[in-house]
């Protein structure tokens, strides 16, 4: 973990910039995030360089990697450098916690489950499903030694259900959008971004 998350945090500008490279597609991303609410008392965890947090109105991030916390709090956020499975935060404090395409790069993906879940009444679990298009595109590149990829474990939207099944948390909703092949959503269900809405009530789908 701590490899990564050095590797992280000395390419944090580099990595920043695929925000720009690729804005038609972190707008389309931000739409999806707007549509689930998660704002005001929230938390990012796993925030990287802040733009999703900065953009949704998300004051309060966690980021372990001191390079990409240094250009978060740039952004204005209030950032604690730390991880997610051990989280300096009050229970049930907050709204919602929210994480954007971290679990893959996460050592122990259900500690971090229950830390989430632990802090926030929602947990938001944004990922790129191993079983979509875009999942098959990265895992492919990861074998072939991608510097990102490579260190990914992605996952399936059942996985993520799975685990906050075990935690007592119920399934509330998948949102997604598409990337390959043209750029859809958002919509109900599950695609190349999705993100798997998870608290208490009855289950979704």
């Amino acid at each position: 973990m701590a490899s990564t998350i050095n590797f992280f945090s000395e390419r944090a500008e580099a990595y920043d910039s695929w925000y720009d490279e690729h804005r038609d597609v972190y707008l389309l991303e931000l739409e999806l995030l707007r549509s689930i609410g998660c704002g005001g008392r929230s938390i990012d965890v796993g925030a990287g360089t802040g733009r999703f947090a900065r953009d949704l109105g998300i004051f309060f991030a966690l980021e372990p990697a001191i390079g990409m916390a240094y250009l978060a709090k740039g952004r204005g956020l209030d950032v604690v450098v730390g991880v997610g499975e051990h989280m300096p935060v009050r229970d049930r404090s907050l709204d919602c916690s929210l994480i954007v395409v971290t679990m893959c790069f996460v050592d122990d993906v259900r500690a971090l489950m229950a830390e989430a879940s632990r802090v926030g009444r929602r947990v938001v679990a944004c990922i790129v499903p191993r079983d979509s298009q875009l999942g098959a595109k990265y895992a492919e590149l990861g074998r072939r030694g991608h510097q990102y990829y490579s260190r990914a474990r992605f996952l399936t939207v059942e996985e993520v259900a799975s685990m906050g099944r075990s935690l007592g948390l119920s399934l509330l909703r998948t949102v997604a959008v598409n990337v390959v092949g043209g750029l859809i959503g958002p919509f109900e269900g599950r695609g190349d971004f999705t993100c798997v809405e998870l608290g208490e009530g009855p289950q979704g789908k």
